[in-house]
């Protein structure tokens, strides 16, 4: 099949994802979107990718707020990003932690917070800027730091010695003054919408 068409399909149901997961979700092909939506974030073409990220993007943040159980590839999906070659897909691979984040208004569960943790600060060491500001943006998100460091402590106490240096390394660094900063409007991860 073509690569446009495939990504035609993907933008559709990363949008479907968007507006309507509850039904999506709530039927017999819960596996089949789930793994429809993986292999769109993990195909041959940049595009695709980015579609099939979102749409993994929307369900993680359905899980969440529903309670449900987060599914572990869809967590490892997103890990996979900052090890991409495309900027495009490391820096959406962010803004989609950061949407996850603000999808509720409690912090995430510890598990899904320390699989995010290194992928985050190893974005804040890219050489590229917007990949490096989009990191640490969903760090202080995801830590929820411009309210309080409860998150950060539970964070820090989860994490294995080496990350937790370098998170407290990142986080004297940049993420104290970023933190200190106005929160900006809420990240909307779909390119779809025409201002």
């Amino acid at each position: 099949m073509e690569w446009t068409v495939r990504h035609g399909r993907s933008v559709a149901l990363s949008i479907a994802l968007k507006d309507a997961t509850e039904r999506l979700m709530a039927t017999e092909w819960n596996q089949r979107v789930i793994d429809a939506t993986l292999i769109n974030a993990s195909a041959d073409r940049v595009p695709i990718c980015l579609s099939g990220l979102r749409g993994v993007g929307y369900l993680i943040s359905h899980q969440v707020a529903s309670g449900e159980p987060v599914t572990p590839s869809l967590v490892t999906a997103v890990i996979k990003t900052m090890k991409h070659d495309s900027n495009d897909m490391k820096q959406l691979g962010a803004q989609v932690v950061s949407y996850i984040a603000q999808s509720v208004p409690r912090p995430l569960d510890i598990a899904i917070i320390r699989s995010f943790v290194p992928m985050l600060v190893n974005g804040t060491k890219e050489k590229n800027t917007i990949v490096k500001t989009s990191s640490e943006s969903a760090l202080v998100t995801l830590l929820r730091l411009r309210t309080d460091d409860s998150t950060l402590q539970m964070t820090l106490n989860a994490l294995e010695s080496g990350m937790k240096d370098v998170l407290n390394e990142v986080l004297s660094k940049t993420l104290r003054k970023m933190a200190s900063l106005p929160e900006s409007s809420p990240d909307d991860i779909d390119d779809t919408i025409l201002v």
